[in-house]
C-alpha cells in the first residue's frame, strides 16, 4: 500500500468516527485526572511546587496535545487553551478543597497558579507544534491551481 492511499485511509477513518471533534476535551478531561490524582493525593505538608507536578502525567498533557493537533481537532492556539488549562485546574480544585478545611492554607495561592499555568502551558505548547508537525507529514501537501 502506498503512502498516498495510506494517508487516504486513515483521513477516511479518522473522518467517520464521531468523537474526533471532542478529541481535544477528551484528552484535557484524560490530563485532569492523570495529573490531578498524584497531586491531590500528597499530604498538604508534602506539596512543594512545581516539583509535585513534575513527572509522568505531565506526559499525558503532552500526548493530549499531540492528538489533538495531529487529528486536527483543534488548531495550535485551542489545544494549547484547553489542554494546557487542564494542570492549573488541578491546582485550582485542590487550592478550594484546602482552604475550604483551613482557610490559612496556601496563602500565596496566585503564584501557585501562576506556576501551574506556565508548567501546563510548555506541555500543552510542545505536545500541541509536536502533533502540527505530524499532521504536516502525514496529511498529503495542497496542490495549488
Amino acid at each position: 500500500m502506498s503512502k498516498s492511499k495510506f494517508v487516504l485511509l486513515s483521513r477516511r477513518f479518522v473522518r467517520t468516527m464521531g468523537w474526533t471533534k471532542h478529541t481535544v476535551y477528551i484528552g484535557s478531561a484524560a490530563a485532569l485526572i492523570a495529573v490531578g490524582v498524584p497531586y491531590w493525593l500528597l499530604p498538604y505538608g508534602k506539596l512543594n511546587l512545581p516539583n509535585a507536578l513534575l513527572g509522568p502525567s505531565l506526559f499525558v498533557v503532552i500526548v493530549a496535545a499531540t492528538l489533538s493537533c495531529a487529528i486536527g481537532s483543534a488548531s495550535f492556539r485551542k489545544s494549547v487553551a484547553i489542554v494546557g488549562a487542564s494542570v492549573p485546574a488541578v491546582v485550582l480544585l485542590r487550592i478550594v478543597a484546602d482552604v475550604a478545611g483551613d482557610p490559612t492554607t496556601h496563602n500565596l495561592w496566585p503564584l501557585e497558579l501562576m506556576i501551574a499555568s506556565l508548567l501546563g502551558g510548555a506541555s500543552s505548547a510542545i505536545g500541541a507544534a509536536t502533533g502540527l508537525l505530524t499532521a504536516k507529514l502525514i496529511r498529503p501537501a495542497r496542490r495549488q491551481a
